[in-house]
């Protein structure tokens, strides 16, 4: 007998992310309709529709270390073996 399908969890969040994205696109679409049709956001707040987010929601990642050059801010870099006049 073989068993129900294993799911991968990587794949589900995805999906459900898409989905998430789906819906707030739909959101922020009929929200905007609606303020165009003459809704005011103090009315729609009234509702309990609050403003769409102003972008996408995503992790950032951390800043990667600069690693330490050799040469100072502002100093050129040249070649060792260059003659100086």
């Amino acid at each position: 007998m073989i068993g129900p399908p294993v799911r991968r969890p990587d794949h589900e969040r995805d999906q459900l992310a898409e989905a998430l994205r789906e819906a707030n696109a739909r959101y922020t679409e009929r929200y905007r309709a609606a303020l165009q049709c003459g809704w005011t956001a103090d009315d729609l707040a009234k509702l309990g529709l609050d403003a769409p987010e102003s972008g996408p929601a995503r992790r950032r990642r951390p800043p990667r270390p600069t690693p330490p050059s050799a040469h100072q801010p502002g100093e050129q870099a040249t070649p060792a073996n260059a003659a100086h006049p």
